[in-house]
């Protein structure tokens, strides 16, 4: 058999197609608007709730409160609970695809007519059904791994709010660069998805308007962007800096008007910044929508270039084929767009829908209006703990007296750090279970003495340091007057008596009470817990999906950046149990912790975490808190 000859590279002209992507979208403004707040909308209001209320589901029928690293295998165990689990996969996918057709199939019906003008509901709404019946087909599962994975943590295109919780979690990327090694692999990693990410950016459009399966579409879009991802950057990047843009001046102006507020009368200063919010929000709901339009405008128009040049036709062809969704199997796809369409583009249903979208919009307005006034009047009550995680880092190298002293010095309310059981039954501090990383040679402290253990240099960013015994760490914190939070990182080969060998060291120094502890390990949890039950100790979740406060008998949760939310802060302290968030590095997330009254915020930036604190607990006016919300809520991803 003939091996199939590569497909002629289908042009990708930058200006040109970003231009029709702008000027297509604003010359059906008043229609796109409407779509817009149409799809948009029914994802923020029926698809999101939906999914939620789905996964409580799946999470009840699990027996569980929340997903966690500790409950996922109890999920899996449950018949029932994964059924649902798969339907909950199935359902966003389904989401995440409808949202994207819907727009797609208006665009290529406005492309394909010679005065660019906008389709009418019926024709797009029989195109979108009829696109979806032909995807109804096992192969279509494909795109579940590239919606829900892929393109959310490759960051190539605007995409769904359904998905930009989806990320890395922090505590991953932050152990990764913490060597020269983790960090080329992380870098490494990081271009690897943004590359595949853009080689298949074209994958729904080609699903949705090329005529392709999903086999087909993965296929096409990497032929179409085949030396040409650079062109798809620059197409990208013409749509996304006049999004950003917009947003910056939605924000300054919310922002600049609530610090009028602020300096002429504070006391209306929680309305008038409330309100600016809400206005904020749905301009920034519709900014992105328009801009998402625009992408897809784009997308399409290089689809369509790519189907006329594969099938040998000239550039000037793809201007002329009628929308997919209009043509029947033997239909070459040439022609304007039916009249049904035409007559349907004008008259009373697109006032009264743009009527509609008016009175929805300020709706909404009021709504979050009202649900931000609480919010934004809510001040910091400066009880959070600050926590120097494995000491103060940037001065020492990590879980080393010099940073334990750094820490103290810099004013830390708490010192965290690490300790492991050496092979002759004693205790060091050390977090990494191969000492590589920190010593420049392999090794672990489970196959080493105390003395061993202890001899070893640990070198990192122009520091060094000897590794501290846990008896040394713990007379030295109690000189200085620093409270601790210790996890003990079990290896797997401590001895059966452990724990006791454990505080015994922190009661030679009268210190047992007054210290915080923590661990991953759900069993060491409940042996101190049952041990010394008189102290406070905590459950390490690195990752925790559902907003329910996992089942644990520890006074406290600790959680990773990546699953804290105000569902889950609630039910904690609902349940009486503190929340601890680590590890918190930016400033904005330390000021949203700070203000939402987390019990403990773990931090490499001591200093950093300080001054934030001191800059909240001084706040007078609106406007600092108005601009944090902005920077939470409102994202292009």
């Amino acid at each position: 058999m003939a091996s199939r000859a590569r497909r002629p590279a289908a042009a990708i002209p930058i200006g040109a197609t970003a231009a029709l992507g702008y000027r297509l979208t604003f010359r059906g403004l008043g229609r796109w608007l409407v779509l817009t707040a149409a799809v948009q909308g029914a994802v923020a209001v029926v698809a999101a709730p939906l999914l939620l209320g789905l996964f409580q589901t799946v999470l009840g029928a699990a027996g569980i409160a929340s997903l966690t690293t500790a409950t996922a295998a109890e999920l899996v165990a449950q018949p029932g609970a994964l059924a649902l689990l798969i339907v909950f996969l199935l359902v966003s996918v389904a989401a995440l695809v409808v949202q994207s057709v819907v727009i797609a199939v208006a665009a290529d019906a406005q492309q394909s007519d010679a005065e660019g003008r906008m389709p009418g509901a019926r024709p797009v709404l029989l195109g979108v059904a009829r696109r979806l019946h032909a995807l109804a087909r096992p192969s279509t599962l494909l795109l579940l791994p590239y919606l829900l994975l892929l393109a959310p943590l490759g960051h190539a295109a605007l995409g769904s709010v359904l998905t930009r919780w989806i990320a890395v979690p922090g505590f991953i990327s932050g152990e990764l660069t913490k060597s020269a090694a983790g960090t080329a692999a992380w870098v490494a990693i990081t271009i690897v998805l943004w590359y595949l990410n853009l080689r298949l950016v074209l994958t729904v459009p080609f699903l949705a308007v090329g005529g392709r399966t999903a086999p087909q579409a993965f296929r096409a879009s990497w032929a179409a962007t085949r030396w040409r991802s650079w062109r798809v950057v620059a197409i990208l990047l013409a749509v996304i800096v006049p999004a950003v843009v917009a947003l910056v001046v939605l924000g300054a102006l919310a922002v600049g008007v609530t610090l009028v507020s602020d300096a002429v009368n504070t006391d209306a200063s929680p309305v008038v910044a409330a309100i600016a919010f809400a206005v904020a929000e749905i301009g920034a709901f519709f900014v992105v929508g328009i801009a998402v339009v625009v992408q897809t405008q784009a997308f399409v128009r290089i689809v369509r270039l790519a189907r006329a040049a594969w099938s040998g036709e000239p550039a000037a062809a793809a201007l002329r084929l009628a929308p997919l969704a209009q043509r029947t199997s033997g239909d070459p796809g040439t022609g304007p767009l039916s009249e049904e369409r035409s007559d349907e583009s004008k008259g009373r249903p697109a006032a009264w829908a743009t009527a509609a979208v008016a009175v929805g919009s300020l709706a909404a307005v009021v709504a979050l209006a009202f649900a931000a006034v609480p919010t934004l009047d809510r001040y910091a009550d400066g009880a959070t703990l600050v926590i120097a995680h494995r000491g103060d880092t940037e001065q020492a190298v990590e879980n080393t007296i010099p940073a334990l002293e750094a820490a103290a010095a810099a004013g830390a309310d708490v010192v965290e750090f690490d300790v492991q059981q050496t092979k002759d039954g004693d205790w060091v501090v050390m977090h990494d279970f191969d000492l590589l990383r920190l010593t420049g040679e392999p090794g672990a402290v489970k196959d080493m003495t105390l003395a061993e253990a202890t001899a070893l240099t640990v070198r990192a960013d122009g520091h060094e340091a000897r590794v501290p015994s846990m008896r040394e760490w713990v007379h030295r914190a109690k000189e200085l007057g620093m409270p601790l939070l210790i996890e003990i990182k079990p290896h797997g080969q401590e001895t059966a008596d452990y724990l006791e060998t454990f505080y015994a060291i922190l009661d030679a120094e009268g210190v047992t009470d007054e210290s915080l502890y923590h661990s991953l390990s759900a069993e060491v949890v409940a042996g101190q817990t049952t041990m010394r039950p008189e102290t406070a100790v905590g459950y390490i979740v690195p990752i925790a999906l559902g907003g329910g406060a996992p089942g644990t008998p520890a006074d406290f949760v600790v959680v990773e950046a990546f699953s804290y939310s105000d569902a889950l802060r609630t039910a904690l302290h609902d349940q009486g149990k503190g929340l601890l968030v680590w590890t918190v590095n930016d400033p904005a997330a330390m000021r949203e912790y700070l203000r939402d009254g987390v019990d403990g915020i773990v931090t490499d930036h001591v200093p950093m975490l300080l001054a934030e604190q001191d800059a909240v607990a001084d706040e007078t006016g609106l406007a600092p808190k108005l601009l944090d919300a902005l920077n939470r809520s409102i994202t292009l991803w």
